[in-house]
């Protein structure tokens, strides 16, 4: 008896389903060609943003090194200033012993190795003379080409005499990018300073200015976490760049290659820029070997021994220390690499994996960018 309304119930709601799924069968898809047309939209105007976006980058671009550098450095170095602060150094007071600690630190290294540097550059004419005559069997078909090459670019050419112009403003194209250079060393420093000495107060500012409690809290976990990792990567590849140049001037020391310490600070330095760096260390050290050493086992032996102990640090020490948490997608890595070089430079080399992992930071940590996490994942 129970189950007659069962039965007489049925069949109005299968009616109703009916009727709805008949509905839009019957009337047409109106919304269609409208979000396809949103969508296009969209795309054009993500397209047009990001064009503007890298031009703002580029003509900007003496504004943003600076400050991106000054950010970086300023949160790899914050840690030593709050280890001052505990003892009762007032942040400014830290700030100007931290970057005169590390100045100090950095003029002892370059008066260290200013006399090999010196040397090597006094000694490019000649190291070069003996690298080309030695490698005259190899380059003898490239010169070839290149002397063909230029036959045919000098018919084409209207003026010749262009030349002595472009000869002659070279001066002032080299004193320009000097100012350039020492302008912006000034203003790193400066700026890295002023953040340092103002310690957490930018943060305080940022939290402060959200509308919500929940923006507050979020901002407050990226701003700490951003720091946090930031720092912990800056100062692991530090502290692994540096362990990588000790053995490469110590391999090189009882190899018997002049100026081994220099190539130690060379080989720590290039080896901050991924994939580009190593290329540069190998290529310099076998021009260098060429030129030092007269038989081909001897002149290779210096670039295969920094190759191969790049090998070990890359693959072994530097993804045991950094975590997964700390490393990326290498094909991402690359892309990011082409794109800062190509728009900074080599300030932009230097600063394209720190940036990489900032976006990596705030996407963990906005729901919709989750899939840039799993994009940029290893």
């Amino acid at each position: 008896m129970t189950s007659e309304p069962g039965p007489a119930a049925v069949p109005e709601v299968d009616g109703s389903v009916a009727e709805v799924a008949k509905a839009p069968a019957a009337a047409p898809p109106p919304r269609e060609p409208l979000g396809s047309r949103r969508g296009l939209e969209r795309g054009a105007l993500c397209v047009i943003a990001g064009v503007l976006l890298c031009g703002f980058l580029h003509f900007a671009q003496p504004l943003l090194v600076p400050i991106a550098s000054a950010w970086l450095l300023a949160a790899a170095l914050k840690p030593a200033v709050r280890f001052l602060q505990r003892l009762h150094i007032a942040p400014p007071f830290g700030a100007a012993l931290v970057l005169l600690v590390v100045g100090t630190l950095a003029t002892l290294a370059a008066v260290r190795i200013g006399g090999d540097l010196d040397r090597w550059i006094s000694d490019a004419p000649g190291h070069l003379a003996d690298v080309r005559s030695r490698l005259r069997p190899l380059l003898e078909p490239l010169e070839r080409w290149t002397r063909a090459s230029v036959e045919v670019s000098a018919i084409a050419s209207v003026d010749a005499a262009r030349a002595a112009p472009a000869a002659a403003a070279e001066p002032g194209a080299v004193l320009v990018w000097t100012k350039q250079l020492v302008v912006g060393l000034v203003s790193t420093v400066a700026l890295l300073y002023f953040l340092l000495a103002a310690g957490d107060r930018f943060r305080q500012k940022l939290i402060h200015v959200m509308p919500t409690l929940s923006r507050k809290k979020r901002a407050l976990e990226i701003a700490r976490e951003i720091e946090e990792r930031v720092t912990v990567f800056l100062f692991t590849v530090s502290c692994v760049n540096a362990l990588l140049g000790v053995c490469v001037w110590l391999a090189l020391e009882a190899l018997g290659m002049p100026g081994a310490e220099l190539w130690g600070v060379l080989a720590a330095v290039v080896n901050y820029v991924p994939y580009f760096g190593p290329v540069v260390g190998v290529g310099a050290l076998l021009l260098a070997g060429v030129a030092e050493f007269s038989s081909f086992g001897e002149a290779v032996l210096p670039a295969a021994i920094y190759l191969g102990l790049h090998v070990i640090e890359s693959n072994l020490v530097t993804p045991q220390v950094l975590g997964r948490r700390m490393r990326l997608n290498p094909v991402v890595v690359f892309v990011d690499l082409l794109f800062w070089t190509w728009l900074w430079g080599v300030p932009g080399a230097l600063l394209a994996v720190p940036i990489l992992l900032c976006v990596r930071i705030v996407a963990e940590r906005i729901d919709p960018l989750s899939p840039v996490v799993e994009f940029l994942d290893r």
